[in-house]
């Protein structure tokens, strides 16, 4: 009987040690993976440097076909401050980067912001072609692909609160003078921003009630 029970107690050993050593070969595989995801996670290049947990961090990916040797916000038409392109200074084409900006919450005076601040980048490709992308995503966009058709650069992103696709190439084109309002309107479904018009009041869809859920981009624009 003690013989029995003692050959019992060998075949459990033997089969409980192969499971825990495979528990923790698994738990070994999981960590290593994390560990390497989390590597290509820091590896990837930046726009800019993220200064505080409060930061806007935005997916962005180099569709033009063209180096971008040079990046600059601009925020409610100040003057531009250049953000650090990390590695060898160039947003090459087809490249992915994550653009850092830190949100005003201030103005000049020391007072609060009160409506939302607009948020403009200056692309430099070379000492003769700068464009300018009007009213950044920030805050209602994941990630914003850069794209180029001529004569004007532009955006396309999906919208997190309208959970549709935007174009902007035709704003573009009306805020750099290559197209009229009246020119853009109903030809495609892009939107237009109008930074004169008041914070709340914006529509979508054959301008229907916008909603009273705002964010600081995508309020004040019209869809054309």
């Amino acid at each position: 009987m003690k013989k029995r029970v003692l050959a019992l107690a060998l075949i459990l050993a033997m089969t409980v040690v192969p499971s825990a050593a495979y528990g923790e070969a698994a738990q070994d595989t999981a960590a290593s993976a994390a560990s390497e995801a989390g590597e290509a996670e820091e590896a990837k290049e930046t726009v800019g440097e993220k200064k505080t947990d409060g930061d806007y961090a935005l997916e962005l990916k180099n569709a033009t076909g063209m180096d971008i040797r040079g990046i600059s916000i601009v925020i409610d038409s100040a003057e531009p401050e250049e953000l650090a392109l990390s590695g060898d200074g160039v947003f090459k084409a087809d490249e992915e980067r994550t653009l850092y900006c830190t949100p005003k919450t201030k103005n000049a005076d020391g007072s609060d912001v009160s409506t939302p601040p607009v948020y403009d980048l200056l692309l430099t490709f070379d000492e003769d072609k700068v464009m300018t992308l009007h009213t950044l995503p920030f805050g209602d966009a994941e990630s914003v692909e850069i794209r180029y058709e001529d004569p004007v650069a532009y955006v396309v992103f999906t919208s997190l609160s309208q959970k549709q696709e935007y174009n902007t190439q035709l704003s573009e084109k009306v805020k750099n003078g290559f197209m009229t309002s009246e020119e853009a309107y109903g030809k495609t479904e892009t939107y237009y921003y109008d930074d004169e018009d008041d914070y709340d009041d914006y529509d979508y869809d054959d301008y229907d009630d916008g909603g009273s859920e705002g964010n600081a981009c995508l309020d004040d624009a019209i869809l054309y």
